[in-house]
């Protein structure tokens, strides 16, 4: 899925901002223009999990349009190798792998993730081997670790963790990707990863801009687009709160109810994501919610009271939130990051008796519910974006072996916008 740029010099050895103004923002003939150019990719890196599916009937959404253009894709990329298209690159001999140890207990520590080497693995029939240029670094990736149900099983003890990224086609036995093409699948935490023609993978358009694919043009878009106008219904003149709003979904959630015509209060962990949400995004207000009182600021803040929260924290602050709701309101549960690293069971909200009295509702999602409507979040997000209405930023830590600190920074708030793990060279 996707995102972008932002951080300190020195928080994980590696930092590079790309994307700082709209005017960085690439031109309309190289930004993504079809859903099949971005779709999310979340699947197992193991052979041993992955015939494994999303549960609760996100397989079902992969209709009868996307089977058509995987058939006529495979019927041209047949035409290819008939006439001898190349099906391999230098076959590397070493593949760095970061492999879960032990259950996580809090954030990540040294001794739960191990750094292995081993060669890249043979291909079956119907598989590629892809090289890991970009990982993305998602909650999700922490909820995975651990014992945890949902709609992928959990990463076994010795098993790569699991990971969404983009990388390039090194080794092809299967006819949808030969050997070049980028792709966005699920390498996982590891130099070279197993992909395949299914749900998970998508094949980009040579010559697309792959930081962009991270930051707006995939998952984390799909998650703010979907989330705030499916969930949430935001309606011209109602106040939208955002929770992490400095961090890549919560920035997009926020511009989106602003193009939408809503007042926008973000919440946020320091002053400089504050001011990063108000005078480049264009928030009308944004909370400290470590150094100010967040009862009272939304009360200030949000005068008529809370119409849509877009939570993507949990815990006090989902709780805070649901004390300040307006008759009617809508609660969009996107992600929980306060309460991933808890050790037991975090406690309810107690202000949730205010669903009832307000005749609210509060509700969860999943993007891959709506694969279908990929093309439609996807154009429409290009269009904004080209029309200046969307900014982002990227947090880039350089080298595989970061990324479990570069995971940290998500719950611990290092980072502005969307952290991605650099492990390799963009295809030349």
């Amino acid at each position: 899925m996707l995102v972008v740029v932002g951080g300190s010099v020195g928080v994980l050895g590696g930092l590079v901002v790309v994307v700082t103004s709209v005017e960085d923002v690439p031109p309309s003939s190289s930004l993504p223009r079809r859903a099949e150019s971005s779709p999310p990719a979340e699947h197992d890196v193991s052979r041993a999990a992955a015939t494994s599916t999303p549960t609760s009937g996100a397989r079902g959404r992969v209709t009868h349009w996307v089977k058509l253009a995987r058939r006529r894709e495979r019927h041209m990329r047949a035409t290819r190798y008939a006439v001898g298209y190349p099906v391999a690159m230098a076959r590397p001999e070493i593949n760095r792998q970061l492999v879960l140890r032990r259950r996580p207990e809090g954030l990540l520590r040294d001794d739960d993730i191990e750094l292995v080497e081993a060669p890249p693995p043979a291909l079956a029939e119907g598989e590629a081997l892809m090289r890991t240029v970009y990982l993305s670094m998602d909650a999700t990736v922490r909820t995975w670790m651990s014992r945890a149900e949902g709609y992928l099983p959990p990463v076994e003890l010795g098993e790569v963790v699991r990971c969404s990224g983009i990388g390039e086609i090194v080794e092809s036995r299967c006819e949808a990707f030969e050997v070049g093409d980028i792709v966005y699948s699920m390498p996982g935490w590891q130099e070279y990863g197993i992909c395949r023609d299914d749900l998970f993978t998508t094949r980009l358009e040579r010559g697309t801009p792959l930081l962009p694919m991270m930051s707006v043009f995939g998952a984390t878009g799909a998650a703010a687009y979907f989330g705030l106008l499916d969930i949430g219904q935001p309606k011209e003149g109602e106040t939208v709160v955002v929770s992490a709003a400095a961090g890549a979904t919560g920035s997009l959630a926020g511009q989106i109810a602003k193009i939408k015509g809503c007042r926008v209060v973000g919440i946020a962990g320091s002053d400089e994501k504050c001011a990063w949400v108000v005078d480049e995004l264009g928030f009308d207000a944004c909370i400290n919610h470590r150094t100010e009182d967040l009862p009272t600021r939304l009360r200030e803040t949000c005068p008529d009271r809370v119409d849509v929260y877009f939570d993507n924290v949990g815990g006090e602050v989902l709780d805070a939130v649901l004390g300040a709701l307006n008759m009617h309101g809508r609660v969009v549960l996107c992600g929980a990051i306060a309460v991933y690293n808890e050790r037991g069971k975090p406690p309810g909200p107690s202000n949730y008796l205010n669903l009832i009295s307000r005749r609210g509702r509060m509700e969860g999602f999943i993007t891959l519910d709506h694969w279908d409507r990929f093309p439609e979040c996807f154009n429409q997000l290009r269009v904004w974006a080209e029309a200046g209405l969307l900014r982002w930023r990227e947090h880039i830590v350089e080298g595989l072996e970061q990324a479990p600190r570069a995971l940290n920074m998500l719950f611990t708030g290092e980072n502005i916008g969307k952290v991605v793990v650099k492990v390799g060279p963009e295809p030349g």
